[in-house]
């Protein structure tokens, strides 16, 4: 049996990873997409993630898991799909924004070209497609269409994130329809949406979508499983309950247990922990940090297992502001943001209102199927936006009309007011 690599594996599938593209626009019309800007032509994947982006990416991955993972309840967050989201909102972050985002990233020690092409090498080394296997990463860029983003900000996301950008009038109804029709061509219809109605203030979304799809390299026959009883904190439920015998990577140490499984390629693998008996499955994962994770991981050895695992299927959604927060980057949510490279005007004009992610996974005798989107949603300060600025601070005519016809009952000049 093949041996799961680690390292492509613990930066990918904690996050259900997938990749693909898309191009934009400046703020003329919705259909002209990134006029104007050329993005670089993408090198060939690096032989392996670039190791500072290694270390942060795992770092970023467990502290999100932690502040997400909740009280109660099935949880499934994309660490992949959010750090790619922000590192793309990070290029218009600046002074004390940019350094809390960095930090948040788990990413100090880079400086943010070494970020950003250590993320275009990681992109090209997730995007797979073999007979079983299909991952795939998309990033895009939506903005208000009267909205004056600045060229080089564009351009930074097409050369290294490839993300497209497109002009929209969010006031029509068919812009969140335009974006949600993106999410679901690029998570194969298993998302349908992440914008609803769009609010005044909302000025852009930066949007990461993964999508995943493999089969097992050794699958659970059908004929072996049955209904059994999952032990779930509030009670005993049933579940269908899948069977193998055989040569598994697995681990069993003080009390806790866990498989990896291969997929297809034997790149990814799907894993699962099991912590010690008398131990909730939160309690257990407070006190892992990303070296214990990785070291747990890594431990795992061939060993003939009975294994018994659940197939399901999940879907999660919710609002990552508190967690991100936590982990730091409040600043980048509050009146203080500056996201001035963004604008280009370099106004100090923008927050970030909001981290929107949405999953999906389900698991099977075949294989596994996961998805997920995460939406940087950027608005306003509290300086109001307008489509238009007009003050009558001069001599001005006036009048009254009679709106069926526009005939004017009362019409006048007021010079002095």
């Amino acid at each position: 049996m093949r041996r799961t690599r680690l390292i492509p594996f613990v930066a990918a599938l904690l996050a259900a990873a997938t990749l693909c593209g898309c191009a934009g626009s400046g703020p003329v019309s919705a259909g002209d997409l990134m006029q104007g800007v050329k993005a670089a032509d993408w090198p060939g994947p690096p032989e392996q993630i670039d190791a500072e982006l290694q270390r942060a990416m795992l770092d970023f991955s467990w502290r999100l898991f932690r502040e997400t993972m909740g009280d109660t309840g099935n949880v499934l967050v994309s660490p992949t799909s959010v750090y790619l989201a922000l590192a793309m909102t990070l290029n218009g972050a600046d002074g004390e924004t940019r350094i809390a985002m960095t930090k948040a990233l788990s990413a100090q020690g880079m400086s943010q070209q070494a970020l950003n092409e250590a993320c275009r090498g990681w992109i090209s080394i997730l995007r797979t497609r073999t007979d079983k296997t299909q991952v795939s990463v998309a990033n895009s860029i939506w903005f208000r269409q009267t909205y004056d983003v600045a060229e080089e900000f564009l351009k930074t996301n097409a050369d290294y994130f490839d993300a497209g950008a497109q002009a929209l009038d969010f006031r029509k109804p068919e812009a969140a329809d335009t974006i949600n029709s993106w999410v679901r061509e690029h998570t194969n219809d298993l998302i349908d949406n992440i914008v609803g109605e769009i609010p005044a203030e909302t000025i852009m979304y930066l949007i990461n979508a993964v999508h995943f799809k493999s089969d097992w390299q050794v699958p659970f026959a059908a004929s072996d499983t049955s209904e059994g009883i999952f032990y779930a904190p509030d009670g005993a439920v049933g579940a269908q309950l899948m069977r193998r015998e055989g040569e598994i990577i697995y681990l069993d140490r003080e009390g806790a247990q866990g498989v990896m499984l291969p997929y297809d390629d034997g790149r990814y693998s799907f894993f699962a922990l099991l912590p010690p008996g008398g131990v909730s499955v939160r309690e257990y994962a407070a006190e892992l940090d990303a070296t214990q994770i990785a070291g747990l991981l890594g431990a795992m050895e061939p060993g003939y297992v009975a294994l018994t695992l659940p197939k399901f299927e999940t879907r999660w959604e919710d609002s990552l502001r508190e967690a991100l927060t936590a982990l730091g980057m409040g600043v980048a949510f509050s009146d203080g943001a500056n996201l001035s490279r963004m604008s280009a005007k370099g106004a100090r004009d923008l927050l970030i209102s909001d981290v929107m992610q949405k999953t999906y996974c389900r698991v099977d005798e075949k294989g596994t199927e996961a998805a997920a989107v995460t939406s940087v949603i950027v608005g306003v300060t509290s300086m109001p936006l307008f489509d238009a600025e007009i003050c009558f601070d001069r001599p001005f005519l006036y009048g009254i009309v009679d709106t069926a016809s526009l005939t004017p009952l009362f019409l006048g000049i007021l010079e002095k007011p």
